[in-house]
């Protein structure tokens, strides 16, 4: 892709794998977040309270 979602997307993914390279297996989860859209905003609030971990970010 050489612009719009496919190219954030690729992007993404590019540095979570540089992240578990260099943290040796680490697990880390992509979640879509569009902070212009509620519905958004809910789903994502939605999605990660249901996976019941604590929040690293912000």
């Amino acid at each position: 892709a050489s612009s719009g979602i496919g190219v954030e997307t690729a992007r993404i993914l590019d540095v979570k794998e540089a992240i578990v390279k260099e943290n040796h297996g680490a697990k880390l989860d992509v979640m879509e977040l569009d902070l212009s859209s509620m519905v958004s905003v809910r789903k994502f609030a939605t999605e990660f309270n249901s996976l019941d971990l604590p929040i690293n970010i912000l």
